[in-house]
């Protein structure tokens, strides 16, 4: 296994269930905000409000992807009820990838490169007011299985 499989966790051959990971903190650090798993064919929303999730309101500045099917897209939003007419960020991923991760969310990318010419996923962020640290709701729509 080389050192960059090592630091990414694509040595890791074991099959593992997708995740997102949110972080309190930039570039995953501080506390986790939530932990959520990922089901093939499926449509989920989470209102931080509530705690659905588990997730804990305003709090996110990172997140992390832990085997995410291509052509799944996870959305995070300013409002409470998911709505576009505040800050948002959509992140739809190109290839299945065993860990990626975002710094922050106030920024977009298109085409990211997982560092090895592989495009993972693109990234796009709706600015109004600011999305880092006040992240209250998430949508994951994950493809079926082929």
């Amino acid at each position: 296994m080389s050192a960059q499989q090592e630091a990414d966790g694509t040595g890791d051959t074991r099959v593992m269930p997708p995740y997102v990971r949110l972080y309190e903190g930039h570039k995953l650090t501080q506390d986790t905000v939530c932990s959520v798993p990922l089901t093939m064919g499926t449509h989920a929303q989470y209102h931080f409000q509530n705690k659905e999730g588990h997730c804990a309101n305003d709090e996110a500045k990172s997140i992390e992807f832990e085997h995410v099917p291509a052509g799944t897209v996870v959305e995070l939003y300013d409002d409470p009820k998911c709505g576009k007419g505040d800050d948002w960020v959509s992140f739809t991923f190109r290839q299945l990838v065993p860990r990626t991760w975002a710094w922050g969310f106030e920024y977009s990318l298109e085409d990211t490169d997982f560092g090895n010419g592989q495009v993972v996923y693109s990234k796009v962020y709706h600015k109004d007011n600011g999305l880092d640290g006040k992240v209250s709701c998430m949508i994951i729509n994950v493809p079926p299985e082929h």
